[in-house]
């Protein structure tokens, strides 16, 4: 696992900032994905304007033709990220490490927390690596206006990780299921994981209007019971 201090020596921009749209990169030689980003805050580096243009591999290219590149995270029209950039191409910048680079913003708890969803990967270090502490905690979620802070002053003291365990529990990827073999594009026991809940949303169920057959009822008083656990 990278350190927060390898990202900011690998990126040539740091930024936070809103997407506005989520588009097919031009041309067909490869599937890629731009994400036009508001700029909100310049936090290191230089950037040409108040939008930028931020490319990712994967997608679905004009002729149908798609491509998805497990692990990568999704930049959803109007969700606000803090994103460490590298250098642009033609003017289309990238994100260093891909998902490591990439930290959402959210609200949890009154509390505004920069999280980078490692879905469930584990932290790892050698023995002996100077940076072994950091890389143990390097999963946790961020205080995000903390973080901000010592990436402008790198001579600080980090002291920006979130070890609440109420905001933790609020934080953490919610799994509620395990992927087929043949479910998700062949993930095979993959945790599955609804990003809505992260910021309080709603994720809506349907039930047929006669129930289940064989269930008294129909079943729908089991669903209710099963909503409230």
């Amino acid at each position: 696992m990278t350190t927060d201090r390898e990202l900011v020596e690998r990126a040539v921009v740091v930024v936070a900032g809103r997407v506005t749209s989520v588009e097919p990169a031009p041309g067909n030689d490869r599937i890629a994905t731009d994400y036009l980003v508001e700029v909100d805050r310049l936090i290191r580096g230089f950037v040409p304007g108040s939008t930028i243009v931020v490319r990712l591999p994967g997608g679905v290219r004009a002729d149908d033709i798609g491509m998805r590149v497990l692990g990568l995270p999704e930049l959803r029209d109007g969700d606000r990220w803090l994103l460490f950039l590298s250098a642009p191409k033609a003017g289309v910048f990238g994100v260093v490490d891909y998902a490591l680079g990439a930290f959402r913003e959210v609200t949890l708890g009154g509390a505004r927390l920069a999280i980078r969803d490692l879905g469930g990967a584990q932290d790892f270090a050698l023995p002996g690596d100077t940076h072994r502490a950091e890389r143990l905690r390097s999963h946790l979620p961020r205080d995000f206006e903390r973080f901000v802070d010592w990436l402008t002053d790198l001579d600080s003291t980090p002291d920006y990780f979130i070890t609440s365990p109420r905001l933790l529990a609020a934080a953490s990827a919610f799994r509620v299921a395990r992927s087929g073999n043949n479910a998700c594009g062949g993930a095979g026991g993959n945790p599955l994981r609804w990003p809505r809940f992260d910021e309080n949303g709603a994720v809506g169920f349907n039930v047929h209007v006669d129930g289940q057959k064989g269930v008294p009822g129909g079943g729908f008083d089991e669903i209710q019971q099963a909503l409230q656990a």
